[in-house]
Order: C-alpha cells, then sequence, then structure tokens
C-alpha cells in the first residue's frame, strides 16, 4: 500500500532531480499569501511553485483590483542573492514594482541573517531604518515555505503590517485555486451536534490501539476519497465529518531522498505542506515524550471554506521509524466535542 507521506517525499526528490531549485523543499504546487496593510495598502501577495519548477508571484489590490502576475527567477551567484522577472502574464510590473521585486528582495536578504539559527519556534529579527526614524521586526519560521517569512511589524505596534495568511497546495496542474484569490479567506463552520458516546471497542491499527465506540466506522484505502491507509470514519451530517488513521514511515524507505531532515518537525512540516488551505494562526507545535511531537492547524475546504481541525501525533519508534496517527473533523464539531474527541486522542497506545 502506498503510503500518502512516502509519496509526497518522492515528489519533492523527483522534482529536484531536474532542476537546480534554491526552494528545494518547497512542493509542487505550493503556495502562500501575505496581506499587506503597509500605509493605505490593502493587498494579497503570493508565490507559487508550479509543477514544472516555475517561481510564480501574484499581486493584488483589494481595493482597486489592479493585478500583477509575474514568473520569477531567484539565483544565487557568487553569494549574491538575485531575483529576475522572466515572463510577466499579466498587469503591469513597473507599477507594482515596490510589492514584487523590493519586497522580495527585502524579505530575502533578511531571511539569509537568520537562516542558520532557524528552527520551528519563532525567530524574530530587527531591521532598523533611522532615516525614517522606525524599526521593523521580521518574524521567521522554519515551518514556512520558500523564505520561511511570517510576518512584519513596526516595534512600536503590536499588529503586523505584513502577514502570512495562507498557506496551500494545488490539487493538480490546472487547479486555477491560486489565481481565484479576489479577498481574504473567511472560514465557514460546518452545522454542528452533540455526539453521544456509544459501545466502545479497542481499534488495532498499524500497530496502534485506539478506542472507538460506535459513532465510528471502517473505511479501507480509496483514491476517491484521498486516503492512502485504512481510516474510521464518523457519518452523520456528511460523508466524512470525522475521520482518525494510522500511518508508518521509515526514512530507511529506498524511495525518500536522503536530503530530508530525520525528525518529527520535519514531518509536520510536510503534513502542513501538502494540506490544500492552511490557516498559518492556527498552526500549533508541542513536543511529547521520547522525541515525539503533536502539531494541530486549522485548514479550509476550497470551495465551501468549511474550517477542519487536524491533529497530527508523530511518535518516534527508532532513529528511522515513526508512527503518525491523523485526526480531523470540522472545527465547529471539535469545539462542541472537544471532551470526547480529546479523550479519544490522549488515549492512544503505541
Amino acid at each position: 500500500m502506498k503510503k500518502f507521506l512516502i509519496l509526497i517525499m518522492c515528489l519533492i526528490y523527483t522534482t529536484n532531480l531536474f532542476s537546480e531549485d534554491i526552494f528545494k523543499d518547497v512542493l509542487p504546487g505550493q503556495y502562500i499569501f501575505y496581506h499587506d496593510k503597509r500605509g493605505n495598502n490593502n493587498r494579497i501577495t503570493g508565490l507559487l511553485k508550479y509543477y514544472d519548477g516555475s517561481i510564480i508571484c501574484r499581486t493584488y489590490d483589494l481595493d482597486n483590483r489592479r493585478e500583477t502576475l509575474v514568473q520569477l527567477d531567484f539565483t544565487i551567484n557568487n553569494n549574491e542573492n538575485d531575483i529576475k522577472p522572466v515572463n510577466t502574464f499579466h498587469g503591469d510590473l513597473m507599477n507594482d514594482y515596490q510589492y514584487v521585486m523590493v519586497d522580495l528582495m527585502n524579505i530575502w536578504s533578511q531571511y539569509e541573517t537568520v537562516k542558520d539559527g532557524l528552527n520551528y519556534q519563532e525567530v524574530n529579527k530587527e531591521d532598523a531604518w533611522p532615516e525614517l526614524k522606525y524599526t521593523l521586526e521580521h518574524k521567521f519560521v522554519k515551518w514556512i515555505p520558500f523564505l520561511k517569512f511570517y510576518s512584519t511589524r513596526m516595534t512600536d505596534s503590536i499588529d503586523p503590517t505584513y502577514k502570512l495568511i495562507l498557506i496551500g497546495k494545488m490539487q493538480d496542474p490546472k487547479d486555477p485555486i491560486f489565481m481565484n484569490f479576489l479577498s481574504i479567506p473567511k472560514s465557514k463552520p460546518f452545522p454542528s451536534y452533540k455526539l453521544v458516546a456509544r459501545r466502545k471497542n479497542i481499534i488495532k491499527m498499524e500497530g496502534a490501539s485506539i478506542q472507538l465506540d460506535d459513532n465510528w466506522n471502517f473505511v479501507e484505502p480509496s483514491p476517491e476519497y484521498n486516503t492512502y491507509h485504512d481510516t474510521y470514519w464518523i457519518k452523520i451530517k456528511s460523508q466524512r465529518d470525522a475521520q482518525i488513521g494510522v500511518e508508518t514511515i521509515s526514512f530507511l524507505d529506498k524511495f525518500i531522498t536522503k536530503d530530508i531532515e530525520h525528525s518529527p518537525y520535519q514531518i509536520a512540516s510536510l503534513i502542513i505542506s501538502a494540506s490544500l488551505m492552511v490557516e498559518p494562526t492556527s498552526v500549533v507545535f508541542q513536543n511529547l515524550p521520547d522525541e515525539s511531537l503533536k502539531v494541530s492547524f486549522v485548514v479550509l475546504s476550497p470551495n465551501e471554506l468549511y474550517a477542519t481541525q487536524c491533529v497530527y501525533k508523530i511518535y518516534k519508534v527508532n532513529k528511522n521509524d515513526y508512527k503518525i496517527i491523523n485526526f480531523s473533523t470540522f472545527k465547529s464539531l471539535y469545539e462542541d466535542n472537544t471532551k470526547y474527541f480529546n479523550e479519544i486522542l490522549d488515549n492512544i497506545k503505541i
């Protein structure tokens, strides 16, 4: 049975066989968007790594609807960073030069000063502008795709003026989602209900023991539902109100490139990167005993924009092997049944 994370790791590997790419850890189809509120600005600016390795930048003014779409070439020659426009597909790059070329070069230069000390916690970098009489604070986090950049704020202000608002991935090369954002996505709650506990069963999956009750139904792997391993679902108000499954991965697998960092944090980063629409503010890492890790975050469904709460518990079995508990349910359902779901997640035996 093919495993989901194995497929993702192979995708990184095979893509990088054919090109020299400074964004080697970014998945094909991966994109991010920032909200720019500096001064009178109200715009979104995003980066996309297309399936052929091309880097596309899109900047869109939310007020006047002006848009520029350009392909960029990021290079490092003799330790000098450079960004060059390759093709302008739409708009006027010169009108939006500040929001594409200047901003990205500034972010890249700040990233270079912190990258060696970057980890999965926030790293802040002050950027003084004495001629303008202010200082900026840039925030970087290792799990963010591309330049690991999270936000910028004035040091005399709490609220960021430039902030990451979305991490996503195209479903296939024809997916128009990167071009479809004409506003900042707002999540919608799925109609919730209160779960009633029923007869409990001990379920064995991939060597893990999980206590589930009769609300849960066994579902075999199915390409139709993009499931790559056995799972259990709750099906009351939709086809999949909640799901839980277990996956085992090994860094000794012959298909996994040796360039991938062997750590639960790296696995968590790949999980975030492979998700369709992640709200960055929702991402939380929690260390577990024995070098294991829990990561939780909220994703939006591309069409309905329903918010889904995702929880992954990544258990280290040995230096090469990990077991991953993957759980998700509509956020509204999770909030109304937190005790019910946490009791399941907190009592898993590996």
